[in-house]
């Protein structure tokens, strides 16, 4: 992903496109067991090395600031306690060392599977490797990216929020969505959530989170959000009616241009067009052709 510093692309004489840039990758559902005790997922290992080393390929040209991972970094049942988090250095700091890949932080948001076992000891990886970036409830990150109109002024911010999509659709009331369940065939167990008061919280920081997205008079705030769950779908796993219910009309009031997500294993991109309050040719969200969503799924 590449946005650029000021609307329009811009090479000034003795700079680059990269000092005017923000990059950064986005990977979800990469989380292959290496654990002797899961030998019947090892047949994955050598698929997911040949992604790292693409990615690392990739990285040594574009040198990405970050990478967002859009959850479910421990197949199949999650971890099993903060003892087992040996299973992170060996399935991903260990993997992921090409190009500058070993060097930037990787933000991170928890998949169903993920919240299946020990969420706590996923995050609290972030102790034993700093570029492991994960916390409860929505994290919040801006990076302000130069340009040309930084000299007159005017900047351009990058603002991204990463939910914990797990609280999100498993938390609210109602029928639960049939990921959020145990499964019988595979013996994973039902998704563990936070709080009701963790969700309402998380609603409300997002909000908050999304004022002031768009072109303001001192620059342009590009605003994404990012979480484990799609809100539309073509994989099998969506549309997730509990985010298009309560968190894409708040997408779409808010601004937000991008939203990233996992869950299913491929690659998509697909428009939210635009609302009926769009009466600026905003598309409500995104820009002129609405919000961009994207399913990133290894």
């Amino acid at each position: 992903v590449l946005l650029r510093g000021g609307l329009k692309s811009f090479t000034g004489s003795g700079t680059s496109a990269a000092a005017l840039s923000l990059r950064f990758a986005v990977i979800g559902d990469w989380g292959v067991p290496r654990s002797p005790w899961e030998a019947a997922k090892l047949h994955m290992v050598p698929s997911q090395d040949a992604v790292a080393a693409a990615m690392g390929q990739w990285a040594d040209v574009a040198q990405p600031s970050f990478v967002l991972s859009t959850g479910d970094a421990a197949y199949p049942f999650g971890l099993r306690g903060p003892n087992e988090t040996s299973r992170l250095k060996a399935g991903w700091a260990d993997v992921y060392t090409g190009g500058n890949l070993g060097k930037v932080p990787w933000y991170n948001t928890e998949g169903n599977h993920d919240c299946a076992g020990d969420v706590a000891a996923l995050r609290a990886f972030s102790l034993n490797d700093p570029r492991w970036r994960m916390g409860p409830g929505l994290q919040k990150y801006e990076w302000a990216v130069p340009g040309p109109r930084a000299l007159h002024g005017h900047g351009t911010t990058v603002r991204l929020m990463v939910l914990d999509m797990c609280t999100m659709v498993c938390g609210r009331p109602g029928p639960a969505n049939f990921r959020c369940k145990a499964a019988s065939a595979g013996g994973m167990g039902p998704v563990r959530t936070d709080t009701a008061q963790a969700r309402t919280a998380m609603i409300g920081d997002l909000q908050r989170g999304l004022e002031g997205c768009g072109r303001q008079q001192a620059g342009w705030v590009w605003c994404i959000v990012a979480g484990h769950w799609p809100i539309f779908s073509f994989g099998g796993n969506g549309p997730t009616a509990e985010l298009i219910e309560d968190v894409l009309p708040i997408l779409q009031k808010g601004g937000a241009h991008a939203y990233f997500s996992g869950h299913d294993h491929n690659l998509q991109h697909i428009v939210a067009s635009a609302g009926p309050d769009d009466t600026d040719g905003a598309g409500g969200a995104g820009g002129a052709g609405g919000l961009q969503l994207f399913v990133s799924g290894a």
